[in-house]
């Protein structure tokens, strides 16, 4: 009967062991390589990288429009700017 409830406690502590391990295992979105964790950066991926990859598209496309404006506008003085050095040369 002792050797029953010795092998009995020895299954229990091993089972709570068991347990133990699986918890620290899952643990939560903040433990560094956990299942909760992991589960958080695939969900990051699958879905905010996208989402986050798109705006930074939207943002450069907006930026290259202004780069583009902006070297038009240049363009347009150093025009005007040698318009007026020929006319002036012209005078001389």
């Amino acid at each position: 009967m002792e050797k029953d409830e010795s092998i009995y406690q020895k299954t229990l502590s091993e089972i709570s062991e068991i347990e133990r391990k699986i918890n620290k295992l899952i643990g939560n979105e903040m433990e560094y390589k956990t299942l909760k964790w992991v589960e958080k950066e695939i969900k990051f991926i699958n879905e905010g990288l996208k989402q986050k990859l798109k705006s930074l598209k939207k943002e450069q496309i907006e930026l290259s429009i202004r780069i583009y404006e902006l070297l038009e506008n240049l363009i347009g003085v150093y025009k005007d700017l040698k318009k007026y050095v020929d006319k002036e040369l012209k005078i001389i």
